[in-house]
């Protein structure tokens, strides 16, 4: 058994969608999968490149650009 949590971004601007799932499996010999550890889990969308704004700020390669639970 496990549960299964769906997120969905949208970016009119740049016409960029993202969906992301959690998976998490249950382990009773470890006791995981009890405690709602799902809701804890974030996803971080981070830059394959720099990435330069029109005012001339900088998210690095590999930087965080947004963090969602």
């Amino acid at each position: 058994m496990r549960d299964t949590v769906n997120q969905a971004f949208v970016n009119d601007y740049q016409e960029v969608d993202i969906t992301l799932s959690k998976f998490m499996e249950y382990d009773e010999l470890f006791g995981l999968g009890e405690n709602e550890e799902y809701r804890f889990v974030r996803f971080g969308l981070f830059a394959d490149e720099v990435i330069t704004a029109a005012d001339g700020s900088v998210i690095p390669e590999n930087g965080m650009i947004a963090e969602v639970s």
